[in-house]
């Protein structure tokens, strides 16, 4: 599996025969939105650092026969119906091509008592290898077993270094990157990282992968 990361928390998951695009939000710049030949769309919630409504149409219409695989609320929101439509539930999975699809999780990370939380949906994707990718989107509430790679949530309104460091060490991938990172400049990301990084300690592999790598 190859993993190329986009703005915010996007990525394009590819093999020899297999594509698909997670969380394309309004940290991404407009060529991910032209992205073509997609097996699947998948997205882990509304918000739209996660889920660009005003643009994904592009990125339909580019890749018509794919399907959406996200929560109630993202298909309500985007309109969407039909075969294309894929509503996630827990513990659901489906394979596509090369890759193995699992809907983990069901609710956003609490960001304030005051602010009502929104379903999320995580995703564990393997390939043929076994090789497993977890992209958790905005919760640090479910842990699935075996995860070899772990997209980590570098900054949120709803987190903290020591909720991430937790968070890490109870999934204990055999390596990490990071994503929701744009909220931060090049100085605040790299501190981030490198307190992350002194935190996690040794035995786990840190890859400070940046957008379009």
């Amino acid at each position: 599996m190859r993993i190329t990361r986009y703005g915010q928390s996007a990525l394009l998951l590819e093999t020899g025969s297999t594509r698909l695009l997670i969380d394309p939000g309004s940290f991404c710049e407009d060529h991910v939105f032209g992205i073509t030949e997609l097996d699947a769309i998948l997205i882990t919630h509304e918000h739209p650092d996660h889920c660009d409504a005003a643009r994904i149409g592009a990125l339909l219409e580019a890749n018509p026969t794919a399907p959406v695989f996200a929560p109630a609320a993202v298909i309500e929101l985007l309109g969407l119906s039909g075969d294309r439509v894929r509503p996630v539930s827990p513990g659901a999975s489906t394979q596509l091509g090369d890759l193995h699809i699992e809907s983990v999780g069901t609710t956003h990370q609490e960001i304030l008592p005051s602010i009502p939380r929104c379903a999320n949906s995580g995703f564990v994707v393997t390939d043929t290898d076994g090789k497993r990718l977890f992209h958790p989107g905005d919760s640090y509430e479910t842990i699935p077993p075996g995860i070899d790679v772990l997209a980590v949530p570098l900054q949120a309104p709803w987190s903290s270094l020591r909720k991430t460091v937790d968070f890490v060490q109870a999934v204990a991938p055999a390596r990490i990157f990071p994503i929701h990172d744009g909220f931060l400049n090049e100085s605040g990301r790299a501190l981030s990282w490198n307190l992350l990084t002194s935190a996690v300690g040794p035995g786990i592999g840190m890859y400070a992968t940046a957008e379009g790598e």
